[in-house]
């Protein structure tokens, strides 16, 4: 018999899996597995423009050298989380650290609210 013919074994009969049906979880118990992701670490990155630079441009970098971005000063810096825009916000500067006030949200679809 070839590798593509099929054999009946009546010892081995295939049968459809049964599942029983999902039913949403009572909300108390959302909350629950919500909460107990809060304390996971994810990385935000804040993305003030970009710049495309030849690698003969890139070897001539050193202190002192300044990269322009495509951004305009006045535009919003994108938050970041993952590959996924989440929000707009001003670059601000707090205790001589710098800090990112957000002035807009991203939409689940990826437009700005």
């Amino acid at each position: 018999m070839s590798d593509i013919e099929s054999k009946t074994d009546p010892e081995h009969i295939a049968h459809a899996a049964e599942f029983p049906p999902i039913s949403p979880a009572p909300p108390n118990e959302s909350e629950a597995h919500l909460e107990s992701l809060a304390d996971i670490p994810i990385v935000l990155t804040a993305r003030l423009g970009r710049s495309t630079l030849s690698i003969g441009d890139i070897l001539k970098l050193g202190p002192g050298s300044t990269v322009s971005l495509d951004r305009d000063v006045r535009q919003p810096v994108e938050l970041i989380v993952g590959d996924k825009v989440f929000a707009l916000g001003e670059v601000l500067v707090l205790d001589d650290k710098f800090a990112i006030r957000i002035t807009e949200l991203a939409r689940a679809g990826g437009g700005h609210r």
